[in-house]
Protein backbone atom coordinates (compact mmCIF):
# COMPACT_ATOMS: atom_id res chain seq x y z
CA UNK A 1 0.00 0.00 0.00
CA UNK A 2 1.07 3.68 -0.85
CA UNK A 3 1.28 6.23 1.95
CA UNK A 4 -1.32 7.88 0.61
CA UNK A 5 -3.52 5.00 1.34
CA UNK A 6 -3.92 6.51 5.12
CA UNK A 7 -4.03 9.85 5.07
CA UNK A 8 -7.79 10.68 4.20
CA UNK A 9 -7.97 11.27 8.15
CA UNK A 10 -6.54 10.11 11.11
CA UNK A 11 -7.65 9.85 14.64
CA UNK A 12 -5.19 10.35 17.25
CA UNK A 13 -4.92 9.03 20.89
CA UNK A 14 -3.00 9.24 23.75
CA UNK A 15 -2.22 5.96 25.66
CA UNK A 16 0.72 5.86 28.13
CA UNK A 17 2.29 8.87 27.24
CA UNK A 18 2.75 8.12 23.69
CA UNK A 19 0.33 9.46 20.61
CA UNK A 20 -1.07 6.81 18.41
CA UNK A 21 -2.70 7.44 15.09
CA UNK A 22 -5.26 5.44 12.70
CA UNK A 23 -7.58 5.52 9.87
CA UNK A 24 -10.83 4.54 10.56
CA UNK A 25 -12.17 5.80 7.08
CA UNK A 26 -11.20 2.33 5.23
CA UNK A 27 -13.05 0.61 7.34
CA UNK A 28 -16.17 2.71 7.30
CA UNK A 29 -15.40 1.52 3.69
CA UNK A 30 -14.48 -2.10 3.54
CA UNK A 31 -17.12 -2.88 6.06
CA UNK A 32 -20.41 -2.32 3.83
CA UNK A 33 -18.59 -3.98 1.41
CA UNK A 34 -18.46 -7.08 3.23
CA UNK A 35 -21.87 -6.88 4.05
CA UNK A 36 -22.91 -6.70 0.35
CA UNK A 37 -24.98 -10.21 -0.26
CA UNK A 38 -24.00 -12.33 -2.78
CA UNK A 39 -21.00 -10.71 -4.36
CA UNK A 40 -17.73 -11.50 -4.83
CA UNK A 41 -15.16 -8.90 -4.32
CA UNK A 42 -11.30 -10.79 -4.58
CA UNK A 43 -10.87 -10.12 -7.81
CA UNK A 44 -12.53 -7.97 -8.72
CA UNK A 45 -12.68 -4.65 -10.42
CA UNK A 46 -12.99 -1.62 -8.38
CA UNK A 47 -13.94 1.93 -10.42
CA UNK A 48 -13.48 5.10 -7.75
CA UNK A 49 -15.03 8.26 -8.97
CA UNK A 50 -12.31 11.07 -7.42
CA UNK A 51 -9.05 11.60 -5.96
CA UNK A 52 -9.68 13.17 -2.70
CA UNK A 53 -9.17 11.76 0.70
CA UNK A 54 -12.34 9.52 0.66
CA UNK A 55 -11.15 8.40 -2.32
CA UNK A 56 -7.79 7.07 -1.09
CA UNK A 57 -9.73 5.49 1.91
CA UNK A 58 -12.02 3.54 -0.51
CA UNK A 59 -8.75 2.65 -2.83
CA UNK A 60 -7.21 1.53 0.18
CA UNK A 61 -10.61 -0.57 1.60
CA UNK A 62 -10.88 -2.05 -1.85
CA UNK A 63 -7.55 -3.14 -1.95
CA UNK A 64 -7.38 -5.09 1.54
CA UNK A 65 -10.47 -6.92 -0.14
CA UNK A 66 -8.30 -8.14 -2.81
CA UNK A 67 -9.93 -5.99 -5.36
CA UNK A 68 -8.08 -4.31 -8.68
CA UNK A 69 -8.49 -0.44 -8.02
CA UNK A 70 -9.13 1.80 -11.41
CA UNK A 71 -9.85 5.72 -10.17
CA UNK A 72 -11.00 8.02 -12.55
CA UNK A 73 -10.51 12.14 -11.04
CA UNK A 74 -11.27 15.41 -13.43
CA UNK A 75 -7.66 15.98 -12.73
CA UNK A 76 -5.86 12.96 -13.75
CA UNK A 77 -3.03 13.44 -11.97
CA UNK A 78 -4.46 13.32 -8.55
CA UNK A 79 -6.16 10.00 -9.75
CA UNK A 80 -2.56 9.17 -10.75
CA UNK A 81 -1.38 9.72 -6.71
CA UNK A 82 -4.79 7.31 -5.33
CA UNK A 83 -4.19 4.31 -8.19
CA UNK A 84 -4.26 3.20 -12.02
CA UNK A 85 -5.95 6.14 -13.23
CA UNK A 86 -8.48 6.92 -16.40
CA UNK A 87 -9.25 9.46 -17.72
CA UNK A 88 -12.82 11.47 -16.37
CA UNK A 89 -14.55 11.28 -19.91
CA UNK A 90 -13.68 7.73 -20.22
CA UNK A 91 -14.90 6.32 -16.89
CA UNK A 92 -18.02 4.96 -18.28
CA UNK A 93 -15.82 2.60 -21.03
CA UNK A 94 -13.57 1.58 -17.83
CA UNK A 95 -14.69 -1.98 -17.03
CA UNK A 96 -15.35 -2.60 -13.12
CA UNK A 97 -18.11 -4.81 -10.81
CA UNK A 98 -18.27 -1.97 -8.40
CA UNK A 99 -18.33 1.45 -8.61
CA UNK A 100 -17.95 3.94 -5.73
CA UNK A 101 -18.82 7.73 -6.03
CA UNK A 102 -15.48 9.45 -4.04
CA UNK A 103 -16.28 12.98 -5.18
CA UNK A 104 -19.16 15.58 -3.92
CA UNK A 105 -21.65 15.10 -6.55
CA UNK A 106 -24.91 14.09 -4.74
CA UNK A 107 -28.35 14.70 -4.42
CA UNK A 108 -30.22 15.38 -7.97
CA UNK A 109 -26.91 15.47 -9.95
CA UNK A 110 -24.79 12.28 -10.79
CA UNK A 111 -20.89 12.00 -11.13
CA UNK A 112 -21.91 8.76 -13.79
CA UNK A 113 -22.62 9.60 -17.23
CA UNK A 114 -25.27 8.10 -18.33
CA UNK A 115 -28.21 5.70 -16.79
CA UNK A 116 -26.67 2.41 -18.38
CA UNK A 117 -24.19 0.55 -15.41
CA UNK A 118 -21.73 -2.55 -15.67
CA UNK A 119 -21.41 -2.53 -12.26
CA UNK A 120 -23.15 -5.14 -9.98
CA UNK A 121 -22.92 -2.92 -6.71
CA UNK A 122 -22.64 1.37 -6.72
CA UNK A 123 -21.49 2.83 -3.48
CA UNK A 124 -22.45 6.64 -3.13
CA UNK A 125 -19.69 7.90 -0.41
CA UNK A 126 -21.94 11.61 -0.83
CA UNK A 127 -24.03 11.53 1.93
CA UNK A 128 -27.71 13.46 0.92
CA UNK A 129 -30.50 13.29 2.53
CA UNK A 130 -32.71 10.98 0.27
CA UNK A 131 -30.89 8.36 -1.87
CA UNK A 132 -28.79 10.45 -4.60
CA UNK A 133 -29.61 10.42 -8.06
CA UNK A 134 -26.75 8.06 -8.85
CA UNK A 135 -28.09 5.25 -6.52
CA UNK A 136 -31.77 5.67 -7.92
CA UNK A 137 -30.50 5.03 -11.43
CA UNK A 138 -28.34 2.14 -10.51
CA UNK A 139 -30.68 0.41 -7.86
CA UNK A 140 -33.37 1.04 -11.52
CA UNK A 141 -30.77 -0.73 -13.50
CA UNK A 142 -30.66 -3.75 -11.04
CA UNK A 143 -27.56 -2.80 -8.77
CA UNK A 144 -27.01 -3.52 -5.95
CA UNK A 145 -26.41 -0.18 -3.58
CA UNK A 146 -25.87 0.83 -0.63
CA UNK A 147 -26.07 4.77 0.77
CA UNK A 148 -23.15 6.98 2.10
CA UNK A 149 -24.72 6.33 5.52
CA UNK A 150 -23.51 2.76 6.10
CA UNK A 151 -20.04 4.39 5.52
CA UNK A 152 -20.51 6.60 8.22
CA UNK A 153 -22.13 4.49 10.71
CA UNK A 154 -19.18 2.04 10.92
CA UNK A 155 -16.19 4.68 10.40
CA UNK A 156 -18.21 6.08 13.61
CA UNK A 157 -17.87 2.44 15.54
CA UNK A 158 -14.45 1.53 14.09
CA UNK A 159 -13.30 5.23 15.56
CA UNK A 160 -15.00 4.47 18.92
CA UNK A 161 -14.30 1.09 19.18
CA UNK A 162 -10.40 2.09 18.67
CA UNK A 163 -10.85 5.47 20.86
CA UNK A 164 -12.43 3.49 24.04
CA UNK A 165 -10.38 -0.24 23.35
CA UNK A 166 -14.28 -1.74 23.76
CA UNK A 167 -16.28 -3.21 20.61
CA UNK A 168 -18.97 -1.06 19.02
CA UNK A 169 -21.38 -2.27 16.11
CA UNK A 170 -22.57 0.50 14.16
CA UNK A 171 -26.09 -1.00 14.00
CA UNK A 172 -25.92 -0.19 17.70
CA UNK A 173 -25.66 3.17 16.39
CA UNK A 174 -28.19 3.55 13.71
Amino acid sequence: RSRADHLSRLELRLRAGRWQGTNTDVAGVRMPLLAARGLTLAGSRALILGAGGAARAAAAACRELGMTVTVAARQRQAAEAVGDAVDWDKRADTPHTVLINATAVCGDDSPWPSAAFQADLVFDLALSAAPSRLLADASGAGCTTIEAIAMWFEQGAAQLSWLFDEPFDAATLA
